[in-house]
C-alpha cells in the first residue's frame, strides 16, 4: 500500500515536470512547494495507517491470548466433569506447593511485594513482548504505584529500555494497563516525557531514578514480565 502511494505521487510529480515550464531562479522554489504540498497529506495518511496497524496489532495480540485463556478454562471445566480417579502415578506427578513456588522462582525474582523476569538478552516489539511473557504464565510489568517503580532501581542495565503493560494505541494521549483493561492509574514520565512519537510505555533507570517513556511500539527493547505471587 505505501509503495503504490509512493510510486503514484512520483509518477504526478515526473509528469508535472515535463508539462509545466520551470524557468530562472524561480524554478527550484517552486518545485519544492510543489512536492511538498503533494507530500504532506501523504505522509499524513502513512502514520495514520502506521497507527492504526499498531492498535490492529495490539487487538490480535489480546484476542489470541485470550482466546486461549478460554480454552484452558474449558479443558479444566472438562476435567471436573470427570469421575475423580486418584492413583499414586497421578500423585508423585502433582507438584507440591514447594514444587510450584521453585518453579515459579525460578526465573521470576521477588522485588518488593511481588515477582518479576527482567529480559536482558533477548529483545522484541511490545505485542511480541506481550506474548511471551503470556507464555511464561505471566503478563507484562504492571507497576501501581511509586514504590514498585523505584523496586526497578539498580536492576535495570545502564541506559536499556524494558516495555511495560501500559499503551494508548486504542485512543490517543489515554494511556491504559493492558493487563487491567482500565486506564492506568499510575504513571511517572521522566522529563520532557510523554514525547507522543510512540503509543507504547518503557522504563528505564537514569542518574539512579527509574521512570516511564513513550516509545513507538515496534520498537525492539528488552521487556519485563509480572508473575501473581500467589502460590
Amino acid at each position: 500500500m505505501q509503495t503504490y502511494i509512493l510510486v503514484l505521487v512520483l509518477s504526478i510529480y515526473l509528469r508535472t515536470s515535463y508539462s509545466a515550464a520551470c524557468e530562472g531562479d524561480d524554478c527550484q522554489p517552486q518545485c519544492a512547494s510543489y512536492c511538498f504540498g503533494v507530500l504532506n497529506p501523504c505522509m499524513s495518511n502513512l502514520a495514520n495507517l502506521q497507527r492504526r496497524t499498531e492498535a490492529c496489532e495490539a487487538a490480535v495480540a489480546i484476542a489470541r491470548l485470550a482466546l486461549n485463556d478460554r480454552r484452558l478454562d474449558t479443558f479444566g471445566s472438562s476435567l471436573t466433569t470427570q469421575p475423580e480417579k486418584k492413583n499414586t502415578s497421578q500423585l508423585l506427578l502433582a507438584p507440591t506447593p514447594e514444587a510450584r513456588k521453585l518453579e515459579r522462582t525460578d526465573h521470576f525474582q521477588q522485588l518488593g511485594s511481588k515477582y518479576y523476569y527482567i529480559e536482558k538478552e533477548n529483545k522484541a516489539n511490545w505485542h511480541e513482548a506481550l506474548e511471551k511473557c503470556h507464555k511464561m504464565g505471566g503478563y507484562l510489568g504492571s507497576l501501581q504505584n511509586q514504590e514498585e517503580l523505584d523496586a526497578f532501581s539498580g536492576k535495570l542495565d545502564g541506559l536499556n529500555r524494558y516495555w511495560i503493560d501500559v499503551t494508548s494505541q486504542f485512543k490517543d494521549d489515554e494511556f491504559v494497563s493492558i493487563t487491567k483493561g482500565l486506564k492506568a492509574n499510575f504513571l511517572s514520565w521522566a522529563p520532557g516525557e510523554p514525547t507522543k512519537d510512540g503509543q507504547c510505555v518503557d522504563i528505564r533507570t537514569f542518574n539512579g531514578k527509574t521512570t516511564m517513556n513513550d516509545n513507538t511500539c515496534s520498537t525492539n527493547l528488552f521487556f519485563i514480565c509480572e508473575k501473581s505471587n500467589e502460590i
